[in-house]
């Protein structure tokens, strides 16, 4: 059954990059059949650390045992005896299961079974073992190159080389173990102690380290043992390299990954949280933003847990890397990355860890979530806008849902709670005397209290302060020194400030914050004009209708006389306009019509009376003739 690897419990070697398997128990004592306690074999390590590959070349699946004086007797798998081809004790007492047997097994778990005898006495020590599909190996390539690509196909976070070191364990019973690598080794040759460079959690490789040719060596320390059923020996020093596989196969090049990825920053609506904050949602803000950053192999997840999902064993991935893209040249992943995560919909604490392609993990990230937070109530301005120098006290309108305002803050520094700014029932008014103090554009910070926790996240009002230039300045203290009631005393002054602020330039004419000022102004100097014009005109209309009122009035009682003076009148009043005749009062233009009228009667009466005495002028004429 070619292509298989078996995963095994209790080795002593860990990369970090693989994941544990569930361990069972492994007894160094037991209590006989008379209550006393004896000491047993046991493995050398126990815990589950190893992951065991078919390799070409490999040998078989190495176990490394504490025999405690006991002596193997009989290896069994179920119920198969194992016989002498299908396992040898190595020169150190490793047990290898050879592969040609490991091959015959069928793919899923097996429980190999060590019988140990010592006098009348016999134990059984079992190990449990996996049997799966191995990847396929490519043909025509070098076994360091086969070993390489099994572990890539194997376990993702392997590609390229990158690894890490971890749990080196000390060895049981008559010795202590440490672990190191050693480079460019050749087989038979004796490895010097300080050819050996240490790895582990207090390893002192070079960052970047990489090497071409690596091998795990393995130094052991004997010293006089503490069970007193073993035979005491001097110290001495062993060294040698391990095996993989029962072979010795050089592990690399592999990148050795001394750096763990860090959280870099995380942030809710571009506001920094720390760690172990406590944040309040705000209105339309349901996700935080993480930044992770690595300086070697690169991130590989991005994983939380929430208050929706938290039960300290399952992590939602929010990135994986093997669903982006992964520097295949280098094997290096993104050494930047920023993702969105959701907060969740109950309170309750939100957890973060990174790991990278090496599977160095960072330190845990965590905050506290508490329901919705404060904002702006609807309507409420949510900026200040204000020109250098001339602000005046704004206002804003909070929702403050249950908390109250703790401070102000212009970055780093607090507002003076009784010079700067105000705060009543939700009302916050930010003074004048404060804002002019402001020469830049800044953001000021509102931070509130929910009982007597602190709340990190807060509320932000930008302050965008806009410069005045020496010559705006002069335009807009102009505008301010117009009185509020307009005169046409203040007609000049009024077109002295445009001509000012037409001088301008475009972007200094923006700062003018009052020339609506000066436009109502202006308006209002034009609407003066245009009384004094009418009024002007009004008075001559009013002379001229004065002038025939009079004349009209100078007629008097009317006589044949009096028609040279109505009819001057009545050429007069036809002269005027109608404004000029809307003034004549009604009554006086009825006079000069009467008067035209009874002028008119005196005429005819004399006309008949003329022609009466014409009359008798003739009788007598014709008498006298």
């Amino acid at each position: 059954m070619k292509n298989k690897f078996v995963k095994a419990f209790c080795l002593l070697l860990s990369l970090a990059v693989l994941q544990p398997l569930n361990s069972f128990p492994v007894a160094a004592s037991t209590v006989n059949v008379t209550g006393e306690t004896e000491t047993v074999p046991c493995f050398f390590s126990d815990q589950p650390t190893l992951f065991w590959k078919h390799l070409p070349g490999g040998e078989g699946l190495e176990c490394n045992i504490n025999f405690r004086g006991y002596t193997l007797k009989q290896i069994k798998c179920g119920e198969q005896v194992l016989t002498d081809n299908d396992y040898r004790i190595g020169e150190w007492g490793e047990i290898i299961v050879k592969k040609d047997y490991l091959e015959t097994l069928n793919v899923g778990k097996a429980e190999l079974q060590f019988l140990c005898e010592k006098e009348e006495k016999s134990y059984n020590l079992k190990l449990e073992i996996e049997v799966e599909e191995a990847p396929e190996i490519i043909e025509g390539t070098s076994s360091v190159d086969q070993y390489r690509l099994t572990l890539a196909q194997t376990n993702p976070t392997m590609e390229n080389g990158w690894c890490r070191f971890v749990s080196i364990r000390q060895g049981k019973g008559n010795g202590k173990y440490r672990f190191g690598i050693v480079e460019n080794y050749t087989e038979g040759e004796e490895v010097a102690v300080e050819s050996v460079k240490s790895v582990g959690s207090t390893a002192k490789i070079e960052e970047e380290c990489y090497n071409s040719s690596v091998h795990f060596a393995r130094l052991l320390e004997q010293k006089a043992p503490k069970d007193p059923t073993l035979e005491m020996t001097e110290t001495i020093n062993v060294r040698y390299v391990l095996r993989f596989a029962g072979k010795l196969i050089p592990c690399g090049p592999y990148k050795i990954d001394l750096n763990a990825p860090i959280i870099k920053s995380v942030k809710m609506g571009g506001q920094e949280i720390q760690q172990d904050d406590t944040i309040m949602k705000a209105e339309g803000q349901d996700k935080i933003a993480v930044t992770a950053t690595d300086t070697m192999s690169g991130i590989w997840t991005v994983e939380y847990q929430n208050g929706d999902s938290a039960d300290g064993e399952n992590w939602i991935k929010a990135y994986d890397a093997s669903e982006d893209n992964i520097d295949a040249a280098t094997g290096q992943g993104k050494l930047d990355k920023t993702v969105e995560i959701p907060l969740m919909e109950a309170e309750g604490q939100l957890k973060i860890r990174v790991k990278d392609i090496s599977g160095r993990q960072s330190e845990e990230f965590s905050f506290n979530v508490l329901a919705d937070g404060p904002c702006f109530s609807e309507g409420s301005k949510q900026a200040i806008e204000i020109y250098e120098g001339y602000a005046q006290a704004q206002e804003f309108q909070i929702d403050l849902k249950g908390t109250s305002i703790w401070s102000v803050k212009n970055g780093d520094t607090e507002l003076d709670g009784v010079t700067d700014y105000r705060t009543e029932q939700g009302k916050l008014t930010v003074f004048g005397r404060y804002l002019n103090t402001l020469d830049e554009n800044t953001e000021l910070s509102l931070e509130f209290l929910s009982g007597d926790i602190h709340i990190a996240n807060t509320l932000k009002i930008p302050v965008t302060v806009k410069k005045v230039s020496a010559a705006a300045k002069n335009v807009i203290d102009q505008i301010a020194a117009l009185d509020t009631d307009i005169t046409l005393e203040q007609a000049d002054a009024v077109a002295g400030i445009k001509a000012a602020y037409d001088a301008l330039a475009r972007e200094e004419k923006d700062v003018v914050f009052n020339y609506s000022v000066w436009e109502q102004a202006d308006a209002r100097i034009k609407e003066l004009q245009e009384e004094q014009k009418k009024e002007e005109q009004r008075q001559t209309d009013q002379r001229q209708a004065d002038q025939v009122i009079d004349q009209i009035r100078k007629i008097g009682t009317v006589t044949a006389a009096s028609e040279a003076a109505i009819r001057q009148a009545r050429t007069a009043y036809d002269k005027l306009t109608a404004a000029q005749k809307a003034l004549v009062p009604a009554e006086t233009a009825a006079a000069l019509s009467d008067a035209e009228k009874k002028l008119a009667e005196i005429k005819t009466q004399e006309e008949q009376q003329r022609q009466e005495n014409q009359k008798q002028a003739d009788q007598v004429i014709d008498q006298i003739r």
